[in-house]
């Protein structure tokens, strides 16, 4: 065969091969657009209050949020509207009350009760808020709060109710660290019986798990996020800098199986000597630089939203900080990102962050996001979006 033959095949097959590989690409980028998925606005409503208030919960069958009041310390009963039906004070010392200390966690339990979470007591209402049953409980940590901080898990198990408890539920686990022996045997909660009140400690760290990889600790990332499927009988949990989600069966507390995913961008530092203070300068890069899971969310069908914090350098942190008074980064929209989990992985095409908090999931695909106020002026008025999860 003639050179110049050779040559002129030799291009055609590198034009074929070239246009295959482009229509491949083509295929591939629109089957990934086909599924994708986002966040669309579908309601909004606001809260007036003359203090600072949290929503914790939502209840479909009563189709009432449940929040507290900070320093007012009220149990708040709020419709879909904005409205607030009740108040509900019950801090204090005597008959019918809780006692002097703010409850750390809140949530709706079975039979419609209400669940509240204390450093030393797990306290049942009943929806008329007469006190039920008040079940004591060990803490190496009192913890002082304005109000709750999260929903603790709540699950019936035979014919008794138990709660997931514990001071390092809602606040960073280093707390609890102050030898080797206590990161060691460190866990991730009490379970209570509120039946019998008996208290263990349950749900260890993975051996995989960077905090296990290391006899040195992550300040301030030491964090945990976790929600219970109640139809699928799980309960979800991601750690802070974990880069999986592990489900574990709620009747027998043993990890089913996990999913792993991997952030677009997530910036991470070494950790630091058991007993750093946080005055130590490389402390900050835990506090404030750091990337971190933030909150996860619950939705239909084994739906999970979890919305991460992907980390800043010092010096765009200096620069913001200059420029926005009371600028704290974790909560910088252009710095978080969501990863969607369905069907059992995680999907490869983020989502972005709507402008605000991630609170909790709601019927039909829904979440409800607390939108940020204004740090410079006390606000007596509060917003809320509620967001829908729609399939392309």
């Amino acid at each position: 065969m003639p050179l110049s033959e050779m040559k002129s095949n030799l291009l055609f097959l590198l034009f074929v091969l070239s246009t295959l590989l482009s229509c491949t690409t083509t295929q591939s980028e629109k089957a990934e657009g086909d599924f994708s998925y986002q966040l669309v606005k579908v309601d909004s409503f606001a809260i007036e209050n003359q203090t600072q208030l949290v929503i914790v919960d939502f209840s479909p069958v009563e189709n009432i949020f449940l929040g507290y009041s900070i320093i007012s310390d009220e149990i708040l009963e709020i419709n879909p509207q904005g409205t607030i039906l009740k108040r509900v004070h019950k801090k204090g010392e005597g008959p019918g009350l809780y006692g002097n200390w703010n409850p750390t966690g809140m949530s709706f339990g079975p039979d419609s009760t209400r669940i509240l979470e204390f450093p030393f007591s797990i306290v049942t209402f009943s929806p008329e808020y007469e006190l039920i049953n008040q079940t004591r409980i060990s803490s190496p940590l009192p913890i002082r709060t304005f109000g709750p901080m999260g929903k603790p898990p709540v699950f019936q198990k035979e014919d008794s109710t138990i709660v997931l408890a514990g001071p390092s539920s809602f606040l960073p686990a280093h707390y609890l660290i102050h030898n080797q022996e206590g990161k060691d045997t460190l866990q991730n909660f009490y379970a209570i019986n509120l039946v019998s009140g008996k208290q263990q400690s349950v749900i260890p760290y993975l051996p995989e798990s960077v905090y296990q990889k290391t006899d040195m600790v992550y300040y301030e990332l030491m964090t945990k996020r976790f929600v219970v499927d109640q139809e699928e009988n799980e309960l979800i949990l991601v750690h802070g800098l974990d880069p999986f989600l592990l489900i574990y069966d709620l009747s027998t507390l043993e990890l089913k199986w996990k999913i792993d995913f991997t952030p677009e961008e997530f910036l991470t530092f070494s950790p630091l000597p058991i007993g750093t203070p946080n005055s130590n300068p490389e402390y900050d890069q835990h506090r404030f630089y750091s990337g971190r899971n933030q909150r996860l969310v619950e939705l239909e069908n084994q739906t999970y939203l979890l919305q991460y914090f992907q980390g800043i350098s010092e010096s765009e942190y200096l620069s913001k900080s200059a420029q926005i008074e009371g600028y704290t980064p974790a909560e910088d929209q252009e710095k978080r990102s969501i990863i969607l989990f369905v069907d059992g992985k995680a999907l490869s095409k983020e989502l972005p962050s709507p402008e605000g908090n991630l609170i909790l999931g709601l019927p039909g695909n829904k979440i409800l996001v607390q939108e940020p106020g204004n740090p410079e002026i006390e606000e007596e008025i509060f917003r809320f979006s509620i967001y829908e999860l729609v399939k392309n």
